[in-house]
């Protein structure tokens, strides 16, 4: 088993975007800033990560991962998930270490100094106490959803013919993704099948189910079982993110769920509702529904002919590059690993995600002081420092160089007199090695 953060791509052929007409329409698929975390995880775990790779994480906050690890090929599904439990446990000994003594991070192993990095550093045990009981593994399905595309290349447009046809918008053509793998013979170990995975019990209103025919594997007409299940749901709770959630919950526990936080909008319902069997699938489903939107909507990034060219090489396996950052094709690993772990932090404080290398400026006035005096402090602007508006990237030194495998990070902002620029280099665990500033 072989932790790694630069991967490869394969040679991907160039697939078409697929714009889909509802993908704009923010009103009935809306993306709160709440769940904006969510969805950009179940991208990587779509768009980013193979099988061959399991994420660590928060089960709760999944802006929250403390590490991406490769797997062995084991040769039987028990070999496979006790290497899940192996990974798990090293994690949760790293958070019970650092819940122990918080205070001493001078001689962390290399688990415990990324959780204490993805914690932002916390001088607090109970935050690791907390952590330890949330921590869960996700493994990646981007060859799955590869796989998925060629089914939806094949018969994408009648299913968004049939979606319309019956009164429901056709973005919702992507749940099959996260329902089957677009496969219409997937049959669940709980009796679900085909394209949408319809139960037994909610399809026969709908379709033929019998000893000789089983119409749920017939992928059209599931798909007009599915519109109507699922304009059933919105015609009882009167959005479509619960009408999406309850697809896989049941209308009546999003109903339930809904009377107990007292609100309807899906973040309400996914960060309060505590019901017994409103778990991690049922708390995720519409931010996994938004995910697949943007992936779609996103496509060449993905999978064309971006994702190619913004792939480094890992071994044999074909999988894009973590965060999608170019200038990695010939960094090391540990300093891949760096870069992770900064931007996360940056991130996470800021409550988004955006793509590293984008240098997006950022107006500090509009952020909480908090927020603000976070940034100062990670970048160790000067307390006198009045932060404006601020932008970062980051840079690697290529092989070959005197500094290779180190990382460095430029900081512009507008002081209190005038624009700054801080550059500060960092070693591949992210601590500040020395810092330049011109003004």
């Amino acid at each position: 088993m072989k932790r790694t953060w630069t991967m490869a791509a394969g040679l991907w052929c160039l697939l078409p975007a697929m714009t889909l007409a509802a993908e704009a329409d923010s009103t009935l698929f809306p993306r709160p800033h709440a769940l904006r975390g969510a969805i950009e995880f179940w991208k990587q775990v779509f768009g980013v990560y193979t099988t061959r790779h399991v994420l660590i994480h928060d089960d709760t906050d999944l802006s929250i991962i403390y590490g991406v690890e490769r797997l062995e090929r084991p040769s039987t599904k028990g070999q496979r998930q006790q290497a899940q439990e192996q990974i798990m446990a090293r994690y949760r000994r790293a958070l019970e270490k650092m819940e122990a003594n918080p205070a001493d991070t001078t001689r962390l192993s290399s688990e415990e100094r990324l959780v204490w990095l993805a914690l932002g550093r916390s001088p607090d045990p109970a935050r690791y106490a907390r952590a330890a009981e949330a921590l869960r593994v996700q493994v990646g399905q981007r060859d799955r959803f590869f796989q998925g595309l060629e089914m939806w290349d094949r018969h994408g447009d009648e299913i968004r013919r049939i979606l319309r046809s019956h009164g429901v918008p056709d973005s919702l053509a992507v749940l099959p993704f996260i329902e089957s793998g677009y496969n219409p013979d997937a049959y669940s170990h709980v009796g679900a099948a085909g394209l949408w995975q319809i139960m037994k019990a909610t399809g026969r209103p709908f379709l033929r189910i019998d000893r000789r025919v089983d119409e749920r594997r017939d992928p059209f007409k599931a798909t007009a079982a599915a519109a109507q299940i699922l304009k059933g749901n919105l015609k009882s709770l009167g959005a479509w993110p619960l009408a999406i959630t309850a697809y896989n919950h049941g209308a009546a526990g999003v109903a339930r769920g809904v009377r107990e936080v007292g609100s309807r909008r899906i973040e309400d319902l996914v960060a309060r509702y505590k019901g017994p069997a409103f778990g991690f699938a049922s708390r995720n489903f519409y931010a996994e529904f938004a995910a697949v939107l943007e992936l779609i909507a996103q496509r060449p990034r993905y999978f064309g002919a971006e994702a190619l060219a913004a792939a480094v090489a890992d071994e044999d396996e074909p999988v894009l590059a973590a965060g999608f950052l170019p200038p990695l094709a010939e960094a090391d690993s540990s300093a891949a690993a760096a870069v992770s772990m900064f931007d996360n932090l940056i991130h996470r404080i800021l409550g988004v995600r955006k793509e590293v290398n984008a240098f997006t400026t950022v107006n500090a006035q509009q952020l909480p002081p908090e927020q603000t005096a976070a940034i100062k402090s990670i970048f160790q602007v000067a307390p006198e420092d009045t932060l404006q508006s601020f932008r970062w990237g980051p840079c690697l030194a290529p092989k070959g160089h005197p500094h290779q495998g180190t990382l460095w990070y430029t900081l512009w902002y507008e002081g209190g007199e005038g624009p700054i620029r801080e550059t500060l280099r960092l070693t591949p665990e992210g601590e500040i090695l020395e810092k330049t500033r011109r003004e």
